[in-house]
């Protein structure tokens, strides 16, 4: 019989609030909390990521979708006053570069393997 991995009975806002308890200005989960997809620490700042996977038929409406739920997660977490990098994450560059532009206007990494730079 193949043991779980430590950790693996754990569900996805089990891990997540793990994370977030090691930022500083975190004070645990709350109600209405965003259901974001990964969180970490970098410099005494909050990071918060939503992760896309892309497709050509579903590029646009998963970027469009992204988008939206990393500026709630940002503005619901910055009325607790907790400090936010909001990032996307996908499997690769998007088709269109105006998406990348659009993500760095509103200050928000748009990131893949290869190029997960967050400034």
């Amino acid at each position: 019989m193949r043991r779980a991995a430590p950790g693996a009975g754990e569900g996805r806002a089990t891990r997540r609030r793990a994370v977030l308890r090691h930022a500083a200005a975190w004070s645990g989960p709350a109600a209405g909390d965003p259901d974001f997809d990964l969180a970490w620490v970098a410099d005494g700042v909050l990071h918060v990521c939503e992760i896309k996977s892309l497709t050509p038929e579903n590029e646009t409406a998963q970027l469009r979708l992204a988008l939206g739920q990393v500026l709630e997660y940002r503005h619901r977490l910055a009325e607790r006053g907790i400090s936010v990098i909001a990032v996307i994450a996908v499997e690769r560059p998007p088709k269109d570069p105006s998406r990348i532009e659009i993500c760095g206007a509103l200050e928000i990494p748009l990131v893949w393997p290869g190029a997960f730079r967050i400034h």
